[in-house]
């Protein structure tokens, strides 16, 4: 029987008192990541990892997670449109474990 090597999933997780883009504040998006944050440093085990905001991201930092194609950028006309890239990159990033097998988006759109 074949093993399941990779697994993508699309989410949205949706939390009392913060708004979905695009009608999230900035105080709602910074104060999520903060929330988020928490949860993260928590992690125990094989999902024990690490949380990169983007702001003020090390451009080293930034090119690694490119390079293994997790990070994601703004610029996208759609997004823009609809109001999600405001106060980029401000409340955003991202979160991998240390085997880069399990990753969590923040306020990615």
């Amino acid at each position: 029987m074949p093993r399941l090597n990779q697994f993508v999933s699309g989410w949205v997780a949706l939390f009392n008192g913060f708004g979905l883009s695009p009608g999230i504040t900035r105080k709602q998006r910074t104060d999520l990541e903060k929330l988020l944050k928490t949860a993260f440093a928590n992690f125990q085990g094989d999902l024990k990892g690490n949380y990169y905001p983007l702001l003020g991201m090390d451009e080293n930092v930034r090119q690694q997670l490119v390079d293994d194609h997790f990070l994601f950028m703004s610029g996208d006309p759609n997004l823009q449109v609809a109001g999600m890239e405001r106060d980029w990159p401000e409340g955003r990033g991202i979160f991998h474990n240390k085997d880069k097998t399990f990753l969590v988006w923040v306020n990615e759109e």
